[in-house]
């Protein structure tokens, strides 16, 4: 059931997700004795993990959001980089950076994002916003490859409109004027198509 939990809100299917989420929270605390073992210890880090993700899809308040990461992080950094449960934490990891981008923080995001070598889902995402932070510190250079490879891996349509735009900015300021163009074509033939 949690893995159902996080299909389902991969589809988009965020208000089942958030249902089975609820079940699954009651089943386990109904059933499972109140101990911290390991297993409890990781069913409560993947809980708060899918509950902070399912806000992100959302596009809930960006601060509580990433509260609701940081918090999860201080409560389970030990446990967290730790093995098996290094995924969790780069996962949480890269959804703080994610908001915290977003936010305008693109100076905290950057350094996580480049610390993640090999993501394990979300490459798209990781990818995009290291484009996104390199842009916003005016390292168009550095920028390119990242859009480049975030709008060959797809995107959802909110992010491919803002690569798109991102991707004008950079082209641009390095001159190539026609790529310009073409960049701001596609970025309004996804915005029509997503309106």
């Amino acid at each position: 059931m949690l893995q159902a939990t996080h299909i389902l809100a991969t589809l988009g299917q965020l208000d089942t997700a958030e249902s089975k989420l609820n079940t699954v929270r009651a089943l386990i605390k109904e059933h499972t004795p109140a101990n911290t073992s390991e297993e409890t210890v990781a069913l409560e880090l993947f809980l708060d993990f899918e509950d902070a993700n399912l806000s992100w899809l959302r596009d809930d308040n960006r601060e509580a959001v990433l509260k609701k990461l940081e918090m999860a992080l201080k409560k389970y950094t030990p446990t967290l980089k730790e093995s098996p449960s290094r995924y969790s934490y780069e996962g949480l990891q890269i959804r703080r950076a994610f908001i915290l981008a977003d936010l305008g923080r693109w100076k905290e995001a950057l350094p996580i994002l480049e610390g993640i070598t090999s993501p394990q889902e979300y490459r798209e995402g990781v990818a995009f916003y290291l484009g996104h932070c390199y842009v916003s510190g005016k390292e168009y250079k550095k920028a390119k490859p990242y859009l480049v490879e975030a709008l060959k891996l797809g995107l959802p349509p909110s992010l491919e409109y803002r690569a798109h735009n991102e991707l004008g900015i950079v082209y641009f300021a390095l001159g190539g004027y026609a790529q310009v163009k073409i960049e701001l074509r596609k970025r309004s033939k996804v915005q029509n198509l997503h309106t």
